[in-house]
């Protein structure tokens, strides 16, 4: 399906070839461009976008840990979540630069600052073309175990502060089995609409609809015009 749209954003579409090709040079900027080694936390701090999903494939490519962060939280929440974690790479949407540019200096372990959005970058963060200039879009991979991490996701924090819960890899491919087998029956004609967040349960259904070949279509948010018009100009199944 290399020529098929696996991603549609608006009026951006983005083949499976692309995506693939993408997730290639971003994972070998990340690694040995950056130098940022197998098991290192990343943190997400996006909307939905192709750029998430582009991130989520060179992560799982390059050994590295996900950390998807909800960008409607404030920010000393989305600090303590970066700080927690140890996040030493942000990817975050330019749209939240400003909450970026209040809490960066006290997050320690945080080397690189990736912007995703119009050029030029904020002071201070590489911009997510020229990161992926840096990268090669050959066949990228590093080796990793069942029992490896693959994502530290946060709980809602309802009686505390949020507490990391860490997937490993196998959890991950065992999730897409289980909902293939008992959830959600795939074909390569299906196209699945993502109005909930990328970054949480939407999330987990990129991929079951990617590996057969299916269309993932993605919109910042709900409300019930764009919703309707989405199912019918995608043919949303």
């Amino acid at each position: 399906f290399s020529g098929k749209a696996a991603i549609i954003f608006g009026d951006r579409q983005f083949t499976f070839a692309q995506v693939s090709e993408a997730a290639n040079r971003l994972a070998s900027a990340l690694g040995p461009g950056l130098g940022v080694g197998k098991g290192s936390r990343v943190a997400l701090l996006l909307p939905n976008c192709p750029e998430f999903t582009v991130s989520d494939w060179a992560l799982i490519r390059a050994g590295l840990v996900r950390v998807p962060v909800n960008p409607r939280l404030a920010p000393s929440e989305v600090e303590h979540i970066l700080a927690d974690s140890g996040a030493c790479v942000v990817m975050y949407d330019a749209g939240y630069a400003s909450v970026i540019e209040t809490i960066r200096q006290n997050l320690t372990e945080a080397r690189h600052f990736v912007a995703i959005g119009p050029a030029p970058a904020p002071t201070g963060s590489i911009h997510w073309d020229n990161l992926l200039a840096q990268g090669h879009a050959g066949n990228f991979q590093v080796d990793t175990g069942m029992d490896d991490p693959y994502m530290i996701l946060y709980t809602s924090g309802t009686t505390g502060r949020p507490k990391g819960a860490t997937t490993t890899v196998r959890s991950r491919w065992f999730t897409i089995f289980t909902s293939a087998e008992n959830e959600n029956f795939v074909e390569h004609t299906d196209v699945m609409l993502h109005m909930a967040s990328l970054g949480h349960g939407s999330g987990t259904k990129v991929l079951n609809h990617y590996v057969k070949g299916a269309t993932n279509v993605y919109l910042p948010r709900f409300t019930i015009e764009s919703f309707c018009q989405a199912v019918q100009r995608y043919r949303v199944t």
